[in-house]
């Protein structure tokens, strides 16, 4: 049997049967098998279903499994947010890295490491942004943020990822937590650690201690898990290199968060900028407004050329141009693998990278020599010198070229001469045209000849070589092409002057140059080969319009009848001359995207005869690309005819109905008999029934594919469809637009970010050029025009928990919101069950409250950010406030409480006169019918003005009767006025950081000033003399008393001050009733004499023991002193070197 398998398999079957498990025979499992076989057989089995072997098990873990799994699904359903970083890295503006931490952790050490490790660079200074290429398909701007508070604000709004450097040795300094919150306000972007100084510790328990409160504090403040690096030591100025490498693959894996502002904002981080203002204008007033460009790429949105752009440190400004440049640091455009050293691009500016250095007042070219001595110069062995040939276009080439200049502009000016048409004599600088047209010339005479030609050139002539250079360019302005190619044409012209003028020959004794040989014959023939590349293809598409050629030998013929008085003539040309100025026309190529710029003999081999034959008829078969519609005999009847594309009718000229969307002929008929009405009517049923037929469709489609599936199915499907439609509108977008309609895409959706563009600002202030500091970041942010308008700003606040006092109302306080830093009186409220906004004088302490403040208006949901103060040297955490944007309006009701104080004057019963609440009948007027109260709780009403007595006097009734000395006043709620007061913060205007100033609050000024305080009498508490009241005997009428209960009765206590039987006896006691008596007594005073001695005791015992006690405290507090003053001491000392180290550092 156990061969069986192996012999089937060995056979060649396909199926093998493998050895079965025995089956039971015996036990329980057997019996219950063999009944229900016998059942089965019998046909008497029960079908039998067990419902708890489908049930659940643990009903409140299958429940809180449900949710979880549901909480999952709806946590994965969200609004897709548009990344508006382009796929395509080249298309996406580089990366911005900020490296942010205080003074000394190193910050420009880790840029500089960076850029070494990723260009093989040394930066010396690092001032501004600095963008190296990373990878392929990667780059990056690095960013050292500054320490001061407007600094901190810019960072934070551009930063796509922020490493923090923190001194671990040290730990985290106040500056960190700031920039933390500042992150939080205005959209948190990807935050890393780097902790420095590690190679400070001494012992590694100590560093591992350290580095474990290090990250719970750093993931308390950012993530569980945010990512940390650890640089343990500088080699040679740099961090070691398996370090930073460890930091530079994090920085290319990091996958950047889209942020709401930035994603709706358009922003330019600036590069660099120029003053283009023009030279005189500055020269007449220094301090006059100037015009200046900025270089840098768009981020964020698309940035129009309309739209107002705020200078974040500067002001609001109208983009007076904005063009697009080349990309100064491109991603290499190659198939390797990886990013080679020879291919890593560093751009840096502003760091004094490569030959060009900035400075406050100019700007250096370094061109690595000294100066250059020509060959012709050197004597004697000199003569080996390498001629080393330089590229004329190189900053080294220009310089050389400028010292070969002999003789200023000024003087060459004075030698120049002009011709104004062909066979006239040059007119020179300086000179009478009536004493130059008596004097003759050789070269005069011999111009007018009657061929027209040029002279020929003998040796021993004198040539004024002005006059060639005249004719040649008149030659080139007749040219009745485009400027591009009259443009390209002089260049040309200007190379082969060029390579003419290199070659010097001294053949001959008058020692005359070669390149002065035949110059007319190398002027014509230079001439009819750039007229020779001309390519017209509207001539080759539509064929010869008669348009006007000029030729070489026509030019020679109408020259013939040429007059001096006529200065221009119209050069026709003749057909039998086409052919010979057409075959010239077969060295231009079509080999580039637009033939029509093609200029010169570049394209190689390239025949334009082919498509001009007959034979092969290229011409004819493009011909109908160029227009819409064929060519054909009823060219003209279709030119008039349209189509509608819903439905698919066509008309003619006149709006009669050509033909329809395979519709038959009665239908034609039918509707050529149908009014305007009726066809409106006829069409709507139409769409009707095709949108209908497309809904069927649709829905079988979904019925086909199952569309019977669950709720989560059919919502996944639904956001997957959104995605979707987004992929395709974006390459629908693309394709639209294309290449070749770069400047319409620009036009329509404007500069589009990874652009590197230059924008031109006019009327930027002049302490802007006077004081620029480079190292301060400079950002121009776009605004919507919601953000140019100035109005109320509602916003919940809340004082930040580590700011040292509560903040007052109507203080000055700094803002940050959008792009925008200025400087506001905010006035704060809170809400009350009503509705209504209460006013207050401070912030709460732990609670949110509302301030309303005058500014540029910002979107709702906006981040707002305050702080009190920018300048000057201010101990604790800066950051006084945080917030949000509520609403925008053009006022905010506000209102605080106004108690009304008035005295009785005259009561009778519940009506009393009462006065010193109102100045005059006007206002009790106006306050008729309202509530009042006195002090003691009795409520009253308004009612009229007395005419007689004080001015504002009224008589009130009350609920009871009052007194005099009552104290009556009416509660009132009066309106706040905001005060509107903006002040935006300038600081690149101002000299340095600190010299920016708003306004001061009043308690500030005091203090810088040591004014007092003022007191006013009636705010200081005064003690109150309440004399005692003596209140008179109730007395209450018999008869009413008499009515009164038992309980409520008056009680007469007199009668019961006589003592009683008791109190009044006599006790006689027994003599044995005596000895007792005086027994006890003896013992009660023996007792009391021992009690009396214990407590003296006792008490002097105490006594010692104080003064044991004093003697001993004084010498604790002698002891403790002294260890005070040593821990004082050492303290001191550790701050002092903390301080010099810092400043070492500095």
């Amino acid at each position: 049997k156990n061969d069986t398998p192996r012999i089937a398999a060995m056979e060649g079957e396909d199926t093998i049967d493998n050895r079965k498990h025995k089956q039971s025979k015996e036990g329980r499992g057997a019996k219950e098998k063999k009944k229900d076989l016998k059942a089965k057989k019998e046909g008497s089995r029960k079908e039998r279903h067990n419902h708890r072997a489908f049930s659940v098990a643990n009903i409140v873990r299958t429940q809180r499994t449900i949710q979880r799994n549901l909480d999952r699904s709806q946590k994965k359903e969200y609004v897709p947010q548009k990344d508006r970083r382009s796929s395509d890295p080249d298309q996406s503006p580089p990366s911005l890295v900020v490296i942010m931490g205080p003074k000394g952790v190193g910050k420009s050490t880790l840029i500089r490491s960076l850029v070494k490790i990723y260009t093989n660079q040394n930066l010396t200074t690092i001032t501004g942004p600095v963008t190296v290429v990373t990878g392929k398909n990667k780059r990056i701007t690095l960013l050292e943020c500054p320490n001061h508070p407007a600094s901190m604000l810019d960072c934070a709004k551009i930063a796509d990822l922020v490493l923090l450097c923190v001194d671990a040795k040290f730990g985290f300094e106040m500056e960190t937590f700031e920039f933390l919150n500042i992150l939080q306000t205005h959209g948190f972007p990807k935050v890393m650690g780097v902790f420095t100084h590690l190679d400070q510790f001494r012992t590694a328990k100590n560093l591992r201690k350290t580095k474990k409160l290090l990250k719970q504090r750093f993931w308390t403040e950012i993530y569980e898990g945010a990512k940390m690096f650890y640089f343990s030591g500088i080699v040679n100025g740099k961090y070691l290199k398996n370090e930073v490498k460890q930091l530079t693959l994090f920085i290319s894996r990091v996958k950047y968060r889209p942020l709401v502002w930035r994603n709706t904002h358009p922003y330019v981080l600036v590069d660099r900028h120029e003053d283009i203002t023009h030279p005189n204008v500055t020269d007449k007033d220094p301090k006059c407004d100037r015009s200046i460009t900025f270089y840098g790429y768009v981020r964020g949105s698309h940035l129009k050329a309309g739209m107002k752009v705020h200078l974040i440190g500067v002001g609001d400004f109208n983009m007076s141009h904005i063009s697009t440049l080349t990309d100064p640091c491109p991603i290499p455009e190659k198939d390797d693998k990886t990013l080679k050293k020879k291919d890593a691009l560093l751009f840096a500016p502003l760091s004094n990278v490569g030959a060009v250095s900035f400075d406050k007042d100019a700007i250096y070219i370094d061109i690595g020599r000294s100066n250059y001595t020509k060959k012709q110069e050197f004597e004697g062995d000199n003569n080996e010198v390498s001629d080393d040939e330089i590229d004329p276009e190189e900053p080294a080439g220009m310089l050389k070229g400028l010292q070969d200049i002999d003789g200023a502009v000024d003087e060459k000016m004075d030698r120049s001469a002009l011709r104004l048409y062909r066979g006239s004599k040059a007119i020179e600088a300086g000179s009478d045209s009536d004493e130059e047209r008596d004097e003759g010339s050789l070269v005069s005479s011999t111009s007018a000849n009657d061929d027209g030609r040029r002279p020929e050139i003998h040796p021993g002539m004198k040539v004024d070589k002005s006059d060639y250079d005249e004719e040649a360019s008149t030659d080139v302005s007749e040219e009745p092409d485009s400027d591009a190619e009259s443009t390209e044409g002089s260049d040309d012209d200007m190379e082969d002057k060029s390579d003419d003028e290199s070659n010097y020959d001294t053949e001959g004794g008058s020692g005359e140059m070669s390149w002065k040989r035949d110059i007319t014959k190398h002027a014509v023939e230079s001439f009819l080969v750039r007229q020779a590349s001309k390519l017209n293809l509207q001539e080759y598409v539509y064929g010869s319009n008669g348009a006007k050629k000029v030729t070489d030998d026509q030019g020679e013929d109408d020259g013939e009848s040429s007059d001096d008085e006529e200065f221009f003539k119209l050069k026709k040309s003749s057909r039998d001359k086409e052919a010979s100025n057409d075959s010239k026309l077969s060295e231009s190529v079509l080999t580039e995207n637009d033939s029509c710029r093609v200029t010169g003999n570049e394209g190689g081999n390239s025949d334009v005869g082919r498509w001009l034959s007959v034979d092969s008829a290229l011409i004819e078969s493009i011909r109908d690309k160029f227009v819409t519609g064929n060519w054909g005999a009823n060219e003209d009847d279709d030119l008039g005819s349209f189509e509608d594309l819903e439905t698919g009718e066509r008309y003619g000229p006149g709006g009669e109905v050509l033909s329809g969307d395979g519709n038959s002929d009665s239908e034609d008929e039918s509707l050529g008999e149908m009014n305007d009405a009726e066809l409106r009517e006829y069409h709507a049923k139409k769409k009707a029934a095709q949108k209908k037929a497309y809904d069927q469709d649709y829905d079988e489609e979904n019925i086909a594919k199952g569309s019977q599936s669950k709720d989560e199915d059919v919502e996944n499907e639904y956001l997957e469809e959104l995605k979707r439609q987004k992929e395709e509108r974006l390459k629908r977008n693309e394709t639209e637009f294309g290449e070749e309609g770069e400047r319409a895409r620009l036009r329509h959706e404007g500069f589009r970010q990874g652009l590197y563009c230059r924008i031109q600002i006019d009327g930027v202030p002049h302490s802007f050029v006077e004081n620029f500091n480079p190292n301060l970041p400079l950002v121009i942010g776009g605004l919507t025009p919601q953000e140019t308008n100035l109005g109320l700003t509602r916003c919940r606040i809340k004082k930040h928990r580590w700011h040292h006092r509560i903040l007052k109302c109507n203080d000055p306080l700094i803002f940050s919101i959008g792009w925008r830093r200025f400087q506001s009186l905010p006035t704060y409220s809170t809400e009350d069950e009503n509705g209504r906004h209460r006013y207050l004088k401070y912030t709460p302490e732990h609670m949110h409250c509302f301030a309303t403040f005058y500014g540029p208006q910002a979107a709702p949901n906006s981040g707002i950010l305050a702080i009190q103060r920018l300048s000057g040297n201010i101990s604790g955490f800066r950051i006084a406030a945080t917030g949000v944007v509520l609403e925008l309006n053009a006022s905010f009701p506000v209102v605080k409480k106004l108690k009304l104080v008035g005295t009785p004057t005259k009561i009778y019963k519940n009506t009393a006169f009462i006065s010193g609440m109102f100045n005059s009948d006007l206002e009790v007027s106006r306050f008729e019918g309202a509530s009042i109260r006195t002090v003691s709780g009795i409520r009253g009403q308004v009612k009229k003005a007395v005419r007689e007595g004080q001015p504002g006097a009224f008589r009130a009734t009350f609920e009871d009767k009052i007194l005099l000395s009552d104290i009556v006043f009416c509660r009132t709620w009066m309106p706040v006025q905001m005060k509107e007061y903006y002040n935006p913060v300038t600081n690149h205007l101002a000299s340095n950081e600190e010299s920016w100033r708003g306004m001061k609050p009043k308690a500030q000024l005091q203090i810088e000033t040591n004014i007092p305080i003022e007191v006013n009498p009636d705010s200081i508490y005064k003690p109150i003399d309440r004399p005692d009241v003596k209140f008179n005997k109730l007395n209450i009428p018999k008869k009413l008393e008499e009515a009164l209960p038992y309980a409520s009765k008056h009680k007469n206590e007199s009668k019961r001050n006589r003592k009683g039987y008791v109190a009044r006896r006599a006790v006689v006691m027994e003599s044995s009733e005596k000895k007792k008596y005086s027994f006890l007594q003896a013992l009660n005073s023996i007792r009391n004499e021992k009690v009396k001695i214990r407590k003296e005791k006792k008490e002097a015992k105490r006594i010692d023991q104080s003064k044991k006690s004093a003697k001993k405290e004084e010498a604790l507090l002698a002891i403790r002193k002294v260890a005070k003053k040593r821990q004082y001491r050492a303290k001191g000392k550790r701050e002092k070197a903390k301080e010099n180290k810092r400043q070492k550092v500095g």
